[in-house]
């Protein structure tokens, strides 16, 4: 099962299977694998990196995780909301203006 979890929670002996930064470029190859030092947890922290994605049924799984298809179903959930939003556009008086 994949699961989300904060960089926090991030321990040795656990599955990475997406750091959640497609923004950053780089080897995709590196970007998967089990966390063998505590210097790879550090390096994924220096880049900003706030949550990543591990695979349970290949490392180890974390308290602070949640699964996958729940993150994936709240950000539809808030993207049709947003959606669903009519935009307020409103005029300036002269003096808002100045």
């Amino acid at each position: 099962m994949i699961k989300r979890i904060p960089v926090s929670a991030l321990k040795v002996g656990m599955y990475i299977t997406d750091l959640n930064n497609d923004w950053i470029p780089h080897n995709t190859q590196r970007r998967r694998g089990v966390i063998k030092k505590e210097d790879t947890i550090e390096k994924i922290r220096r880049m900003g990196v706030n949550y990543v994605y591990i695979d349970v049924s290949k490392g180890l799984d974390s308290q602070d995780s949640e699964p996958a298809h729940e993150v994936d179903r709240r950000n539809e959930s808030a993207l049709q909301h947003a959606g669903e939003q009519t935009p307020e556009i409103g005029r300036a008086s002269c003096r808002e203006r100045v």
